[in-house]
């Protein structure tokens, strides 16, 4: 039987193997049509393994297990399953009379995904030309500043396309109404641009 390995400590009897492959998927609906792929995501593998050590040297993989778990080690799993950049997420001993020299135990390993940095190289655009100041861009686009003296501020009337809604036409029509019996004006209440006149 091939050796069963965790990281540097060889495990006597694996008795069971479990690993968890499991995705994130929303629970909203997907538009028809849509790649359904963009509304999933894979979750991180869950490994959990059960078994038992024996012999002399148990007591020094008890505690090398241990310092796995203390120090949050990235480790490899060698068995029926192969999986790297595992970190242990749980690690249950269990210690009887059948035994002495050794343990039984319960681990549960967790994958940590490891991100990479990628640096782009971003080529600037061609120069802009310049302008008669010699400033870039587009300065001599824009028009020169005038004085115009003191000037009444106008009015602005932005259609935000609400007047074509058909609730605004119902308020619209009922406007005079409403306005009579709140002395509201219809434009505060919907929240639309003043009319122009």
């Amino acid at each position: 039987m091939p050796r069963v390995l965790l990281e540097d400590i060889e495990i006597d009897v694996v008795e069971e193997e479990s690993p968890e492959f499991n995705n994130l998927i929303t629970e909203k609906p997907v538009e028809r049509g849509q790649d359904v792929a963009d509304h999933a995501r894979n979750l991180p593998i869950s490994f959990t393994f059960s078994g038992v050590v024996t012999g002399p040297d148990a007591a020094q993989k008890l505690e090398q297990l241990r310092n796995y778990r203390n120090d949050r080690q990235l480790l490899k799993y060698i068995g029926r399953n192969v999986l790297n950049n595992m970190m242990i997420e749980s690690f249950s001993t269990k210690h009887v009379k059948t035994n002495l020299q050794g343990f039984g135990f319960s681990i549960t390993l967790k994958q940590i995904r490891i991100a990479t940095l990628q640096v782009i190289d971003i080529v600037a655009p061609a120069s802009v030309s310049t302008s008669v100041s010699g400033k870039a861009g587009t300065a001599s686009q824009v028009k020169p500043v005038e004085d115009r003296g003191t000037q009444q501020p106008q009015e602005q009337v932005v259609d935000d396309g609400r007047r074509n809604s058909m609730l605004y036409n119902l308020f619209d029509s009922a406007g005079s109404y409403f306005k009579k019996t709140s002395g509201a004006d219809i434009d505060a209440v919907t929240g639309a641009a003043p009319r122009a006149n």
